[in-house]
């Protein structure tokens, strides 16, 4: 599982590298699911936890996340 801080006002985009050695990095195809927290009795609602999860994870895999 892949998670960052996220913000409700950007876009994220995950790619990933089987090696370090390929010229491109590959557009993960998994939706970005968000874990919203609450803070005392209230919701945040400006950010939140993005967690992708990588069927493939379990072998080597080199990630990057673009931020818009």
């Amino acid at each position: 599982m892949l998670t960052w801080e996220a913000s409700t006002r950007r876009t994220y985009e995950v790619l990933y590298k089987d090696d370090l050695s390929d010229p491109e990095w590959k557009r993960l195809d998994s939706e970005v699911l968000a874990e919203w927290r609450v803070v005392g009795e209230r919701l945040q609602t400006d950010t939140y936890t993005a967690i992708v999860e990588d069927l493939l994870m379990a072998r080597t895999r080199f990630y990057r996340v673009l931020k818009y």
